[in-house]
């Protein structure tokens, strides 16, 4: 538990150029804003929008940096260097914490181990729950970052590496879970949209994906995807990436969820470049 000076959260919202995904990112955020939560948003914007909104109008225990940057990572670097709390989220510009999170369901499993909960992920009118019913034990080889909390002795030590640029993150998440050890918590944390550069297959990132690989079975994995990718349509090709995986939700309700915590093994770390 965060003394009356340390935050026991500290959230990081990277931003480029997107200033209407920033403000569902600060709405949804505002709710959660006291004492125990500090926000640092790192802001790699050219066009100068971001500062301008912000100037003058920071919301309570929000922090902005303003600056060039060297992508996605770095700008993640940069904000776990400011970060003080207990533990730190990822939720990037657009991505939103789900209306029902409950930071007091993570606070009171913390000790000092890596935390994961759900992610709620979004294609047009398709939603799907992140792991799936039944798969929590497995979350391991499916995290999303933004549903993962990391703990301050690991972040303080360590940063992403700049090297990986499509899989950065799942090297960061299996290295905080060898490291620190992990538990998955049955609470929905985030909802975000599906079509960021790590759930397309277009013809660079398949490139950038192939040059990450390190065994033939994960190259030929890359591959068959760049061809689903490019023959359907892009909401049936999110239900291929899902099937299996995650669970199709029917409607905005919230499914009956796993009961309890489940305490994850590092050796259900799937490390799956594809």
């Amino acid at each position: 538990m965060s003394d009356l000076h340390t935050p026991f959260l500290s959230i990081i919202t990277v931003v480029f150029n997107d200033w209407p995904g920033l403000e569902r990112t600060l709405a949804s955020v505002a709710p959660l804003r006291s004492e125990a939560v500090e926000h640092w948003i790192i802001d790699g914007s050219s066009d100068g929008q971001v500062r301008e909104a912000l100037d003058g109008h920071l919301p309570a225990r929000t922090f902005l940096v303003s600056e060039p940057d060297d992508g996605l990572y770095d700008a993640m670097n940069k904000g776990l260097a400011r970060s003080s709390g207990e533990y730190a989220l990822f939720l990037n510009a657009g991505d939103s914490l789900h209306k029902e999170f409950s930071l007091d369901r993570v606070v009171d499993a913390a000790a000092g181990q890596v935390l994961l909960g759900y992610s709620i992920e979004r294609w047009k009118d398709d939603r799907f729950l992140r792991p799936g019913l039944g798969r929590e034990a497995d979350a391991l080889s499916m995290p999303a970052h933004q549903a993962t909390f990391y703990p301050r002795r690991f972040y303080e030590a360590n940063r992403y590496t700049l090297a990986r640029p499509i899989g950065a993150d799942g090297a960061y998440t299996a290295h905080a879970v060898r490291a620190a050890g992990a538990t998955f918590l049955p609470v929905v944390v985030c909802e975000f949209e599906m079509g960021g550069r790590s759930t397309r297959y277009d013809a660079d990132t398949t490139k950038a994906r192939l040059l990450e690989c390190r065994t033939n079975r994960d190259r030929a994995k890359i591959l068959t995807k760049r061809i689903l990718w490019a023959v359907l349509p892009q909401h049936l090709f999110y239900r291929f990436l899902a099937k299996g995986k995650f669970t199709r939700l029917a409607t905005s309700r919230l499914p009956a969820l796993h009961p309890d915590a489940v305490a994850l093994a590092a050796a259900g770390l799937h490390n799956d470049d594809a």
